[in-house]
């Protein structure tokens, strides 16, 4: 009886081992949520350090943009109040500009930006454009337009009443026709002077009519802040040739020239003709070899198109350019790597004649991207660690975002471990009722049976009832 006494346990053993298979289940649980978070959390970090680690070898957001612009002011009845009493119905009326209008119209201009002009619908002058001014100036008046060509007859004028002093000139346009205008800049401040192909961004005012050389000549009046150098627009075609791009040279370290625009410009031209000749399936395929042979001898492959394979997107963002021979407003320029590039540059630069703005979602839709290049030179920058690198330059025909097919795998396993951590959770919180219910029904037996004891105890040691003996004296 004494060994069995020695090892039944008693409620308060019983209670501590309660306690301590709880914290075990507890600690066990809670390690398997952390394993499962720590999990998902190194698969996200996995997804998104790709490319990062040659993202400090490369100048990202190395070109940013101008700041937005103010908002224009908007011009009250009163402000407008000169434009309708512009008269340009006779010749005789289109033969002066009206001063008043005319000092709204390069009052206002001076509040113009390139950027307000291409956030607005400006249009480009051409012979249906005039003509639609022609059937109905009165519509257009102090609406944005822009002129390109070449420009001719410039002379200063100090018109009565003017604010200062004004340049006045024709453009023969470059898809034909002619816009005469005024400005405020000097042209000789924008380098511009008499036979030099232009663009003017500015207010039409009114129809105009001016003497040339071979009898008057009719043309849409525009006022505008000032003259800008351009070029014609390029036109190629497959067999073009590109003496810009040929000759360009290779950057070597410690000599970083300038950009060379207008030779990008002509190998963007060149890379959106359509009808190019080139079979892409069969031309080189950027790798290791291909580009460390590039940076070896850049002449060799100067204007030869590659594939480019499915590639980590580093950076892309759409850049606003100058006036150039394309007619681009805004290209798309990117950073791209390749973990299969063992080559001595870490990454290579891609110039695409489009803005594409949805290249820029590198953690999303465009995190990886193909392409279809043309090499248009090496280059030296400066890394964002501060040591100097080189790497090819492209222009691309094409880039384009390439979506992976999914492995379910990963996501399947995720569920089943999320499965899984749900019912431990379930489990636990059903052993711990149960712990709890047998807890408390053994108490309540221990309680019972401790009552059972005492009355039993009590009835033992209770006293005869006393009485007479038993003759009953």
């Amino acid at each position: 009886m004494a060994s069995k006494s020695k090892n039944r346990i008693t409620l308060a053993e019983a209670e501590a081992m309660s306690r301590r298979d709880k914290r075990k289940i507890i600690i066990m649980s809670v390690g398997a949520v952390v394993i499962l978070g720590a999990f998902l959390y190194a698969k996200l970090a996995e997804k998104n350090k790709i490319g990062d680690d040659v993202g400090s070898e490369v100048p990202i957001a190395a070109q940013e943009d101008q700041p937005v612009p103010a908002s224009l002011r908007k011009l009250s009845e009163e402000d407008r109040a000169p434009l309708a009493k512009v008269r340009d119905d006779t010749e005789e009326s289109r033969a002066l500009p009206y001063g008043p209008a005319v000092q709204l119209a390069l009052d206002y201009s001076n509040f113009w930006t390139p950027q307000h002009y291409d956030e607005s619908p400006t249009r480009d002058l051409t012979p249906s454009v005039i003509a639609e001014l022609d059937a109905d100036s009165d519509a257009f008046r102090l609406l944005p337009f822009r002129a390109r060509g070449v420009v001719g007859g410039l002379r200063e004028r100090n018109r009565e009443g003017a604010s200062y002093a004004e340049y006045h000139g024709q453009i023969e346009l470059e898809d034909g026709g002619w816009a005469a205008f005024i400005v405020v800049t000097p042209p000789e401040s924008s380098k511009v002077a008499n036979g030099d192909f232009v663009m003017l961004e500015g207010l039409f005012v009114q129809r105009y009519r001016f003497e040339g050389d071979a009898g008057w000549i009719e043309a849409p009046l525009i006022c505008g802040k000032n003259l800008v150098r351009s070029a014609p627009r390029t036109t190629m075609t497959a067999d073009s040739p590109t003496p810009l791009v040929d000759a360009l040279t290779d950057d070597r370290v410690g000599e970083i020239g300038e950009r060379p625009w207008a030779a990008e410009f002509e190998l963007m031209a060149k890379a959106k003709v359509e009808d190019d000749g080139i079979d892409w399936a069969t031309v080189p395929e950027l790798n290791t070899e291909t580009i460390n042979a590039i940076l070896a001898d850049g002449d060799a492959f100067r204007g030869k198109p590659f594939r480019m394979p499915v590639s980590i997107n580093l950076d892309t963002r759409s850049l606003r350019v100058d006036e150039n021979s394309s007619r681009l407003d805004r290209i798309t320029e990117s950073w791209i790597a390749n973990q299969s590039w063992k080559s001595a540059s870490p990454a290579i630069k891609i110039s695409l004649p489009e803005d594409r703005p949805e290249l820029g979602d590198r953690y999303g839709e465009a995190r990886y991207l193909e392409a279809e290049l043309i090499f248009l030179r090496t280059f030296v920058f400066e890394s964002e660690s501060g040591s100097p690198g080189r790497a090819p330059w492209f222009v691309a025909r094409k880039l384009e975002p390439f979506q992976p097919v999914p492995d379910p795998w990963p996501q399947r396993l995720m569920w089943g471990m999320m499965g899984i951590t749900s019912l431990l959770v379930i489990l636990i919180w059903a052993l711990l009722r149960r712990d709890k219910a047998q807890s408390e029904r053994l108490q309540a037996d221990l309680v019972r049976r401790r009552r059972a004891r005492r009355e039993r105890s009590a009835a033992g040691t209770t006293p005869a009832p006393s009485g007479g003996d038993a003759t009953g004296g």
